[in-house]
């Protein structure tokens, strides 16, 4: 039987996720290996391995299935009326990462699997029609969000423990594209009414201080996920009375994704250790207190900021993949050490 989530299995244990993917390319071994790297360092919900790019991994199927997109060298054209996919909506990567936990006897070791679909004003922004942006068509933003709404429901039935929609332009929509906060909403809505089971929760990039009180708004949303150490103010975009007026909680990125490029040139050329792009144990615990002296500890679901996959562009694979895990580690360590201060251990 699929096990309903709720907001018991976050409230109060400062529970550890990641956000989107990791630096290396998709090949079998590096699934294997990332899915056991996050089981081995204990995190709470691991996510699954998704190695490809963030937009064309959901549009390549629905073209497949003849949801009134083509891609031509890489771009996605509309040719059609965009309708939802018509036969369930199967993301290989999901059914792999749940044969692998299960075939090697993990499922007790972890609270449950995410996954992450690409929400529909991104996938607006990556879509062309006669050459602009579909994010300009409002009337093709809210078709997607029913397509969206489909893919979420097909991943929900598959039992995973939460669901993040990654709306990476959001604020970005909203500020030069000028869509109505109030439409944003209701496509979102659209999308989150997919989910039934899992907890459902959104990360949007950036800063995000002028869109929280719309963020706040989204009624089907349990936790609201963010980069707090790339975008220091977005601190400021929510109070502890909010977050408890909304009934929401917050996924509170406390790992740095964005470094000195000279730092990544001096390691690619070995002058530096890669260790020096690594922040300490210390250092990640300081950021979490903030966090909880601002949120409260009991409303923190913790992670790391987004995108350490761009991180295999500036320097080699293996030695991104190291720095990702160091930091990973202290991160784990962190939440342990407050755990046990702020008597969060479950039983």
């Amino acid at each position: 039987m699929i096990q309903q989530r709720n907001s018991s299995d976050l409230h109060g244990k400062l529970k550890t996720t990641i956000v989107d993917s990791f630096p290396l390319d998709k090949t079998q071994a590096n699934m294997e290996q990332i899915l056991f790297d996050q089981i081995s360092l204990e995190i709470d919900f691991p996510i699954v391995p998704q190695l490809e790019d963030m937009s064309l991994m959901f549009l390549e199927p629905l073209a497949e299935q003849n949801c009134g997109i083509e891609i031509k060298n890489g771009i996605t054209h509309v040719i059609g009326d965009l309708i939802p996919p018509r036969e369930p909506f199967v993301l290989p990567e999901l059914i792999w990462t749940k044969n692998y936990i299960e075939n090697a006897g993990f499922n007790t070791k972890i609270d449950g699997i995410k996954v992450y679909v690409t929400g529909p004003f991104t996938l607006a922004y990556f879509i062309k029609i006669a050459d602009m942006p579909a994010l300009l068509m409002p009337d093709i933003v809210e078709k997607l969000a029913y397509i969206i709404k489909k893919i979420v429901y097909d991943i929900d039935k598959e039992g995973v423990a939460i669901v993040t929609i990654y709306e990476h332009i959001l604020n970005f929509a909203i500020a030069q594209f000028a869509i109505e906060e109030d439409f944003a909403l209701k496509c979102l809505d659209i999308v989150f009414k997919g989910v039934s089971r899992a907890i459902p929760s959104i990360h949007v990039c950036d800063d995000i201080f002028s869109i929280s009180k719309l963020l706040l708004q989204l009624d089907n949303v349990l936790y609201l996920d963010h980069d707090f150490v790339n975008n220091p103010d977005n601190l400021k975009a929510y109070t502890k009375q909010d977050l408890e007026s909304y009934d929401k909680m917050i996924g509170y990125g406390c790992l740095a994704s964005v470094f000195d490029p000279l730092l990544l040139e001096d390691i690619r050329r070995g002058k530096v250790p890669w260790q020096r792009a690594v922040e300490t144990e210390k250092d990640v615990r300081s950021r979490i207190l903030k966090a909880s002296n601002r949120y409260g500890i009991e409303n923190l679901i913790i992670d790391p900021d987004c995108a350490f996959g761009n991180l295999k562009f500036a320097i080699p694979s293996e030695i991104a993949y190291n720095i990702t895990l160091a930091k990973l580690k202290n991160m784990m360590g962190a939440v342990k050490n407050l755990r046990k201060e702020f008597r969060l251990e479950v039983p």
